[in-house]
């Protein structure tokens, strides 16, 4: 009797540390458009989404250029997983939109002679980086 109680006892033991150690998944929301419109001050850069909410943004800055880390996300358009557009606008050199791995997305607008300012917002559909160039 003691014996089939400390074997049902390891099980579930295992079994818990099984359960324990599974990792939580977040999950990827999916960017299936990227529109750029040109601004009277720049540019806004709008990655369309259902969950735009839900993205989180990471930003950095490497000299002239404002970089955007989007963790779980992923770049899903009709003509591939890279969009890019040089001199979008004035003083703007160029904007890219990228996967950088499986489940993250970069966003970089780089301005020609400094950093551009950028704001954001969000909407029900769209995740809007706004740049202006100073």
């Amino acid at each position: 009797m003691k014996l089939q109680l400390l074997q049902g006892f390891g099980l579930a033991i295992v079994v818990t540390t099984v359960l324990v150690a599974q990792p939580v998944f977040a999950q990827v929301v999916q960017v299936t458009g990227v529109q750029l419109n040109p601004t009277d001050t720049g540019i806004e850069v709008i990655l369309i989404n259902p969950n735009a909410a839900s993205l989180e943004v990471l930003p950095t800055i490497d000299s002239n250029t404002y970089i955007a880390n989007i963790p779980n996300a992923q770049l899903r358009l009709p003509s591939g997983n890279t969009f890019r557009r040089d001199n979008p606008t004035a003083g703007i050199t160029a904007v890219t939109v990228t996967n950088s791995d499986a489940n993250s997305i970069r966003v970089t607008v780089i301005g020609s002679s400094g950093l551009p300012t950028v704001e954001l917002f969000d909407s029900d559909d769209s995740l809007i980086f706004i740049a202006v160039f100073n």
